[in-house]
């Protein structure tokens, strides 16, 4: 990620460009509609869905990705240990997608712990220009 900051960004936009990722990833509060009956997917399947949907744009991961897609193919299953290897494949996707998420959101906490409530209601840079707080704007 820090080699390839743009990567960031397109994260965030597939996630949020998709309701099916944004609701398997971040739920709303109450029960998770989609592991209610005892179907769904779990956090680690939506993070592999993620992670093929993102890198599959960018040309310097797609060997990588294709050998960890051609494992998950049933017919590929191969175990070692009890363990699938196509589980180990998946896992190692989902988790850069996972500490990529929790990055960001250290990231951004540490943000608003900084800001306060300095930033709230500015909507625009005049607002924070009259406040006349130097303070302020450097944090802004």
């Amino acid at each position: 990620w820090d080699r390839n900051p743009s990567l960031s960004k397109a994260l965030l936009t597939t996630i949020t460009e998709s309701a099916l990722y944004k609701n398997g990833l971040f739920p709303p509060p109450g029960s998770n509609p989609l592991t209610k009956n005892g179907g769904g997917l779990t956090k680690v399947e939506f993070q592999w869905m993620v992670a093929q949907d993102l890198f599959s744009k960018y040309d310097e991961f797609e060997d990588a990705l294709a050998l960890a897609i051609i494992a998950v193919k049933p017919e590929n299953q191969k175990t070692r240990a009890g363990k699938t290897l196509a589980g180990k494949y998946q896992g190692q996707w989902a988790d850069k997608i996972k500490n990529c998420l929790t990055k960001m959101r250290k990231i951004t906490l540490n943000v608003i712990g900084q800001m306060g409530l300095s930033g709230m209601g500015i909507t625009a840079e005049e607002q924070l220009l009259a406040k006349g707080s130097d303070e302020m704007i450097n944090k802004w």
